[in-house]
């Protein structure tokens, strides 16, 4: 009759390591995004349950599957689509993450143009090779494990500066 409270854990590969994923679960159920578990193969879930004296534990039977994640990319530089002149440098900059291995090294993520193909790998990138025209710049994250993510920017690439849309003239008084 006394007040339970449920801890509840995770385990990736068949209980080598556990991660807790609930505290302090007072309800007999709770309902977790797999989103935030790490893929794996031979999955468990183990509860723990306490009434503040007495502690008791239970493990899933057998292992699960749970899937691999698509990870996530977003082109954080340029924010928008921009407007360059040939030979000016862009820098880009992707922010790429994946919930199965946190991170993505430099190799997993690939840039490219439309029109001018392969530009360079990693979530930091200078280009200064861009062609005359409208380019569709890619970012591609993927995890190696058929996660695929990607993200898009337009840059438009002028073989000379816009002529000013305006003089500032001073005007001297006598």
């Amino acid at each position: 009759g006394d007040p339970l409270a449920f801890d509840v854990q995770y385990s990736p590969d068949n209980g080598t390591s556990w991660e807790m994923v609930a505290q302090n679960i007072t309800q007999t159920s709770v309902e977790l995004p797999t989103i935030n578990f790490v893929a794996g193969a031979q999955a468990r879930v183990r509860v723990w349950v306490s009434d503040g004296i007495h502690t008791a534990s239970d493990e899933s039977d057998g292992p699960f599957t749970v899937p691999n994640h698509t990870p996530t990319v977003e082109i954080t530089q340029p924010a928008g689509d921009v407007t360059i002149v040939i030979s000016q440098t862009l820098g880009l900059e992707a922010s790429a993450y994946d919930v199965d291995t946190g991170t993505m090294p430099d190799e997993q993520v690939q840039w490219s143009s439309d029109r001018d193909g392969p530009l360079g790998n990693g979530a930091q990138l200078s280009v200064a090779v861009l062609s005359v025209g409208t380019h569709t710049i890619t970012v591609r994250a993927d995890d190696g494990q058929g996660g695929v993510a990607t993200d898009t920017v337009l840059v438009t690439v002028l073989e000379s500066p816009p002529p000013p849309t305006s003089v500032y003239l001073p005007l001297i008084m006598r």
